[in-house]
């Protein structure tokens, strides 16, 4: 009786057993390496305007973000909840990719079985790219994570074949995770219309009534109009849409257009989508990520054929339609940046396609299960076997070696790999002690003078979330007039692409009571001279503020991509801050040198904290 009732379960239970299953062992995979090793550029500006929401500040009115607005929410809950800390926002990104993995392997079940459904899950948890690179709360883990409950909804709504409460409920949810995508990252709104897309396949179908994949089809653009409502209201009530198509939008896009290489459309397609393999930044060189959008679009176009062809579909072969215009819709991240991070995200579903429609590739040529469960095996140790190895042997040889004794890093340590991709100079015993010491005195400055700002002129802007939360602002100064005249002056010298990585920020400007004009005077710009047509006033605005409230400055010593950064520079002299003196030379960030810049007259004030450290 015992063993029946056990029979039973598994066999009503088990896809949700094990669903559990992967979602504990990605979070422990995944929570492991979120605690090493801070990035202080991309860590940065994600933190930071997490940290100014959580504060109260309003979100693109009052603090920068050139990710979705639902991404900085999110984190900035976890932070109010659970304290200001970078910990926090990780350890938040990571119990959203355990949650994908669990969503991911209950769509992959509704296409094969069980072991099938393992393999493909196992194989994409492998390919991480966190097991060689820091573990990242980008945008991407929570766009995927809506995206792929969003597919597992619309599967469970258009399998149901009838029109109860339930189907179209399925199918207004499935709206509201592709709504909430495309608020986690902008350019994952492209999967909307994409998966509306399965509509029309439905549609096809004589086995489904035309009736019912209608009031589906609309309970699915309702979702996602519903929500995009209230975001939208929101925005409105809290003046800040305005700034939300300025950063999201319109930065986005020039951000975009920036970093991609030039060339005919097709040159560019052909080399982002399908990308050579020496080109992927991270990766190593492997043909997987040319290869999976290929056999996601050989598939979805069998399965287009077999429709026209029958006019009907099984429940297995709709769900791997599903997953196939999921990874389509996908595609897009692999531009305009080929890198592992970027690229993974994009071709995660591409994993699922591939695995479960090979298997199925064999079962059509009548090959027995568990022979095409061998074969399929096989087939992946050869795809896979390079890339799952490299990645392995990576995370094994990853381990933390000191913890980190600075503002809101409690609870993070530096693993073995941190002086390899950060370039620190000495020892990491030596560069944790500097570290801990610049903490220490950042600590002080903000326990004994919380007023005071840290502006930031740099592409790190992990510094400015420390000091003055309470009405700071988030400024990207990257192209002052100066800045640009240089450029020109480079003539052609300084590739256009090279320019965009040159962004200069400025991140911390309190609002600026001197400038009564504005509510803002300390809005954003970035990565092009184009964008600063959107905030025209904010290089001019900020020198005022530098010259009414003398704050701590932050810059990056010497020379960078033709400009002089260093003491006197005409760069110094433009935002008003010539006079200013070193105060602290640290080499907390990648790559050069930082300065810490106060004004004359609070030197001695600084000194003192500086002396006590």
């Amino acid at each position: 009786m015992q063993h029946r009732f056990v029979m039973k379960l598994s066999q009503s239970q088990s896809k949700y057993f094990f669903s559990s299953l992967f979602f504990l062992g990605t979070l422990l995979v995944s929570g492991y390496f979120a605690r090493l090793d801070p990035n202080w550029h991309h860590d940065g500006i994600l933190f930071k305007p997490a940290s100014d929401v959580a504060a109260g500040l309003s979100l693109f009115r009052e603090t920068f973000s050139q990710y979705g607005a639902l991404t900085t929410y999110l984190q900035a809950a976890a932070i109010a909840v659970f304290g200001k800390s970078l910990l926090v926002v990780r350890y938040e990104a990571a119990i959203f990719l355990s949650l994908t993995s669990a969503f991911f392997y209950l769509i992959v079940r509704e296409i094969v079985p069980t072991s099938i459904a393992v393999l493909a899950v196992v194989l994409w948890i492998c390919l991480a790219p966190f097991f060689t690179q820091t573990f990242l709360p980008w945008s991407s883990i929570y766009a995927l994570f809506f995206a792929v409950l969003g597919t597992w909804l619309l599967i469970k709504g258009v399998n149901f074949g009838s029109l109860k409460s339930m189907a179209w409920g399925y199918c207004f949810a499935a709206g509201l995770c592709f709504a909430a995508s495309f608020w986690t990252r902008q350019p994952t709104g492209i999967l909307f219309p994409v998966m509306f897309s399965l509509f029309l396949f439905c549609y096809l179908d004589r086995s489904t009534s035309r009736r019912t994949t209608i009031v589906q089809a609309l309970s699915y653009v309702c979702g996602f109009l519903f929500f995009n409502a209230v975001i939208f209201s929101w925005l409105f009530i809290d003046d800040a849409l305005l700034d939300w198509w300025k950063q999201s939008i319109q930065g986005a896009s020039s951000f975009a257009g920036q970093e991609s290489e030039k060339g005919s459309i097709f040159q560019r397609v052909v080399r982002y989508l399908f990308p050579n393999p020496g080109r992927i930044h991270g990766g190593i060189e492997s043909n997987i990520w040319r290869g999976l959008p290929a056999v996601n679009i050989a598939i979805l176009f069998i399965l287009g054929i077999g429709l026209a062809r029958k006019h009907k579909q099984t429940v297995r072969s709709r769900s791997l339609l599903a997953l196939c215009l999921l990874s389509f819709g996908s595609w897009h991240q692999y531009f305009p940046i080929s890198g592992l991070w970027q690229i993974y995200w994009g071709a995660s579903p591409m994993i699922g396609v591939a695995v479960a429609g090979t298997y199925l590739g064999f079962r059509h040529m009548r090959l027995p299960s568990q022979c095409s469960a061998i074969l399929l095996v096989l087939f992946s140790m050869i795809v896979f076997g390079k890339d799952v190895h490299h990645r392995l042997t990576e995370a094994v040889g990853t381990f933390p070696i000191s913890p980190i004794e600075f503002p809101t890093l409690e609870g993070m340590q530096l693993s073995n790999k941190f002086s390899q991709t950060n370039r620190v100079s000495g020892s990491i015993a030596d560069y944790v002690t500097r570290l801990n010491q610049l903490g220490q005195f950042l600590s002080g400055v903000e326990e004994r003078y919380p007023d005071v700002t840290l502006i930031t002129f740099s592409e790190d802007a992990y510094l400015s979330s420390l000091l003055s939360q309470s009405g700071m602002y988030e400024s990207y100064v990257d192209i002052h007039p100066d800045l640009f005249a240089a450029y020109k002056a480079s003539s052609g010298r300084i590739s256009k692409r090279e320019w965009g990585m040159n962004h200069y920020r400025s991140y911390g400007a309190k609002e600026n009571r001197y400038i009564p004009e504005s509510s803002n005077g300390h809005k954003v710009t970035f990565l092009t001279p184009r964008i600063i047509q959107l905030y025209p006033e904010n290089n001019r605005k900020l020198s005022e503020f530098i010259k009414h409230s003398r704050p701590l400055i932050e810059v990056k010593k010497g020379f960078h991509k033709g400009i002089d950064w260093g003491p006197g520079s005409r760069i110094w002299q433009a935002y008003g801050f010539s006079d200013y003196q070193v105060l602290i030379e640290t080499d907390y960030s990648d790559g050069r040198e930082s300065l810490i810049l106060v004004a004359p007259e609070h030197m001695s004030r600084y000194s003192f904290l500086l002396d006590q450290n």
